[in-house]
């Protein structure tokens, strides 16, 4: 049997994208039909289960990178973030939320974009803006 990270299966994921779609975001009752934490089952139905066949894995395109970059400062621009901050992890992550950078990105969840940002140390190298 397949064990995708965090130690679930393809069937744990059906299973909770089952329940979700029957029971609503009741992480409580889901939590305890899994056998699992509630924030467990949350998680993994946000990072991964609820994105299905349209998350990417494996390597960012230029145009992925791009788009990620212009995600962020689109979501920075109603903040009170300014640009002599710079675009450092810790300073981003004051300013926006990874989950809704995931959203708008579409094929990737919050964990990778967070991932992503934090290895890039110059968005100047390689990412047309």
């Amino acid at each position: 049997m397949e064990v995708l990270p965090g130690g679930w299966t393809p069937q744990d994921d059906a299973q909770l994208r089952n329940l979700v779609a029957t029971k609503g975001k009741q992480w409580k009752v889901i939590a305890e039909e899994m056998g699992r934490a509630a924030d467990i089952v949350r998680m993994r139905y946000r990072d991964y289960v609820s994105l299905g066949d349209k998350r990417t894995t494996g390597q960012w395109t230029a145009e992925d990178l791009s788009k990620l970059y212009k995600i962020v400062l689109q979501l920075l621009e109603p903040t009170e973030w300014n640009e002599e901050e710079g675009l450092d992890h810790d300073i981003v992550g004051k300013y926006i939320d990874w989950d809704a950078v995931g959203k708008k990105l579409g094929n990737r969840n919050r964990l990778q974009c967070l991932k992503k940002w934090k290895k890039l140390d110059s968005w100047g190298n390689g990412v047309k803006h």
